[in-house]
């Protein structure tokens, strides 16, 4: 049953070869039949036909011989022509007891051959009653009259017993071609209606394998596929199995999976997205007070700053002014410094002279 589901291939296969199947075992019937029909044929044409001809054979060959009797009689006055038709006469019977010994035992309906062996009997007395009418034929100096008194009457019997053997035999002839007939017949149709049901049930066996096996399914996959083209994730393929429809709904359900998931993380984000919006829309806010309050402060400074710039300028001019008192007193103070300076060289040389004049006064001393 696996490789019976494993494939499409095999599903189709399996019914086209179980349709072909039954279409062959009903071949085989129907060859069955009509060999058994031909057998039947090949026993009418080849046993009864020939059997009812070689009986109608028979009839006339002793229709004949009855005639060749007729011929002894009239043609007799020539001793020629009484040993020719007499000979023929005789082979005649020949001939006759000879077909009926290979005829018999070939008839298959009882009363035919019942009347056939009575025939022969009859047939076989009768030729003896006309060797004697032969004689008596021969004795009375081929007298016509003589010879025909002596076997009148004598080919009667025969002669109703062969007729018989040929209308039963013949009749069952008939019928059985008839019966073979009308069963060939009825074996056609009824081999025709069963090979006609045969093919319709195929037909819808197939059709249902196709329908359950593949139409369907297909039709399933191809409505959830364009759902799925269509952004609706709510129905999942759900066709399990192991053939090519069964991998195409695997890969469907991977790529439901993969959509699912995309779509999952592409909420996440755009909740995400949301978040950060918010979050710079506020902040967005905030530095839109803030640059107004900046906006005010920066106004507030540029006041300050006029104010400080006419300050500075003031403070500058002043400055100036300062400056210059600066380099005045700083060219004074170069001055008292060059003043220091030259009292600081003049005390110095005082102290020199001082030191050496406390040196000369000092040595006489120390002498």
């Amino acid at each position: 049953m696996n490789w019976y589901n494993r494939s499409i291939l095999n599903r189709v296969l399996t019914i086209i070869v179980a349709v072909n199947l039954v279409f062959a075992v009903i071949a085989a019937f129907y060859i069955a039949n009509s060999m058994q029909s031909r057998d039947r044929y090949d026993h009418l044409t080849g046993v009864e036909m020939v059997a009812a001809l070689e009986t109608q054979d028979l009839l006339i060959s002793f229709k004949t011989q009855v005639q060749e009797w007729k011929n002894v009689l009239i043609r007799g006055a020539d001793a020629e022509q009484l040993d020719k038709y007499w000979s023929r006469f005789q082979q005649r019977e020949t001939d006759i007891q000879s077909g009926l010994d290979a005829l018999i035992p070939r008839i298959g309906n009882e009363q035919a051959a019942d009347l056939l062996r009575k025939f022969q009997r009859a047939h076989q007395t009768m030729g003896s009653a006309y060797r004697q009418g032969y004689q008596t034929f021969v004795d009375a100096g081929m007298d016509t009259n003589a010879g025909d008194r002596a076997v009148a009457g004598i080919d009667r019997e025969p002669a109703k017993l062969i007729d018989e053997a040929v209308q039963a035999i013949r009749s069952e002839a008939l019928a059985h071609s008839e019966s073979l007939s009308e069963q060939v017949a009825a074996s056609s149709f009824r081999m025709g209606s069963i090979l006609l049901v045969a093919i319709i049930a195929g037909t819808v066996a197939c059709l249902l394998v196709l329908m359950r096996a593949i139409i369907r399914p297909t039709q399933t996959i191809i409505g959830q596929l364009q759902n799925l083209g269509n952004g609706d994730l709510s129905d999942p393929v759900t066709l399990v199995r192991e053939d090519e429809l069964g991998q195409l709904a695997d890969a469907a359900r991977r790529l439901h999976e993969f959509l699912a998931g995309t779509s999952t993380q592409m909420t996440a984000t755009a909740h995400q997205l949301k978040e950060t919006r918010d979050i710079i829309s506020v902040n967005a806010n905030q530095v839109s007070a803030e640059s107004e309050q900046a906006h005010l402060r920066i106004d507030q400074i540029a006041t300050a700053m006029n104010e400080m710039s006419a300050t500075a300028q003031d403070v500058a001019s002043h400055a100036v002014s300062v400056a210059s008192q600066v380099q005045e007193t700083s060219d004074q103070t170069r001055d008292a410094d060059g003043q220091i300076n030259n009292a600081m060289d003049s005390m110095n040389r005082l102290a020199e002279q001082i030191r050496t004049s406390s040196e000369t006064v000092n040595q006489p001393a120390r002498a």
